[in-house]
């Protein structure tokens, strides 16, 4: 479909423009992994959260935030 092409262009445009997000999201993806597992429960809501604050953790760290992210790492 043409929307498929036009979100994976977008999405590594918005990966060449932030460093390190690409590793720190893969990182926290692995850390959630149960022993002897390759990959974590897609559906484990913790999973998802870690991911997010790594994320904006990066974000945050080569100022690409948009918003104010004040007590989102409490």
């Amino acid at each position: 479909m043409w929307w498929e092409d036009k979100v994976m262009r977008t999405f590594r445009c918005r990966l060449r423009q932030a460093p390190g997000v690409l590793g720190r999201l893969l990182s926290a993806i692995a850390e959630a992994a149960p022993a002897g597992e390759i990959v974590p429960n897609p559906l484990d809501r913790a999973l998802h959260k870690s991911v997010a604050r790594a994320v904006a953790r990066v974000a945050l760290e080569q100022g690409l935030n948009r918003d104010d992210l004040t007590g989102y790492f409490d």
